[in-house]
């Protein structure tokens, strides 16, 4: 059945109706969503690869390789230093929970007017957060130890 307005449009991947943009025209044939987005895109890309083997072939042999000779501490130092962000991200984290927790027990406290001060507050209901913290804390400081050490280790090889 076709659409009561012309205008209108079949998505090719989910095939619900949109709106085509005015300035893309006939040219667009997905809707707005990122998955019908993304899979457009992955099959533009397996098109042209078909039709561009040589190329793809021509680019790690002329780019990759020659890059990877002449830097060839880069993947392990790029790995690394993605590790020590995912680490630093995650105690950064940790601490905003620990923060905000105490900020919730300092206001209860104050609340029931138990303690007048954020130093005596004592965490009632919330003791259960704090269980598991101090072991993951410490886990969390030892993989960043860890991987520091790594880094300075690869840098090292790398200078050699």
């Amino acid at each position: 059945m076709k659409s009561k307005n012309p205008r209108r449009r079949r998505c090719r991947h989910c095939g619900r109706h949109f709106t085509p943009n005015p300035r893309v025209k006939d040219r667009q044939v997905t809707c707005g969503a990122d998955e019908c987005q993304q899979a457009q895109h992955n099959e533009a890309c397996r098109d042209w690869h078909k039709r561009n083997r040589e190329n793809a072939r021509d680019h790690y042999r002329d780019v990759v390789v020659p890059f990877r000779e002449r830097h060839p501490g880069y993947q392990s130092r790029y790995r690394l230093l993605s590790r020590l962000r995912e680490i630093r991200e995650e105690i950064s984290r940790v601490l905003a929970g620990w923060i905000s927790t105490l900020g919730r027990v300092a206001k209860a406290c104050r609340r029931t007017e138990l303690v007048s001060s954020v130093e005596d507050a004592q965490p009632r209901s919330e003791t259960r957060f704090f269980y598991g913290l101090p072991d993951r804390a410490t886990d969390l400081v030892a993989r960043l130890r860890e991987t520091e050490h790594r880094l300075e280790l690869a840098a090292g090889a790398a200078t050699e």
